[in-house]
């Protein structure tokens, strides 16, 4: 088993000054990955359940799935194209923070749709 900061095929430093392009093509090769064993249907193993959603290619799928949304900058100012340049030394922490249970999401940025009788969930 790798450690949960090591990822596969190696990897870990910073993207390359192109960025992005180099980031993306990482992380669609993890994505590629094989998963860890699946969990049978009806198991509630929370251990085993946590490792596969931290899994590498989970984690890969799931950071180009983001990008391709191509969202606002978050809470903290940063874009979706600063995150995903910084993806090969931001993945190995987040996984590990979630295998360790030491996670805790940032807060959620709230945005009011307009509609045309009036905006979707404002009181």
């Amino acid at each position: 088993m790798a450690f949960a900061d090591n990822p596969p095929q190696g990897g870990g430093g910073q993207a390359k000054a192109s960025g992005i392009p180099d980031a993306k093509a990482w992380l669609r090769q993890i994505a590629k990955s094989k998963e860890p064993e699946g969990l049978a249907a009806g198991v509630t193993d929370t251990t085993r359940l946590l490792e596969r959603v931290a899994s590498w290619p989970v984690l890969a799928r799931a950071s180009l799935n983001v990008a391709a949304n191509k969202g606002a900058a978050g809470v903290d100012g940063q874009s979706v194209e600063e995150v995903v340049s910084r993806v090969r030394s931001l993945l190995p922490k987040l996984r590990h923070a979630l295998l360790e249970g030491s996670y805790v999401p940032g807060d959620v940025r709230r945005v009011w749709i307009p509609k045309p009788d009036g905006f979707a969930g404002h009181d």
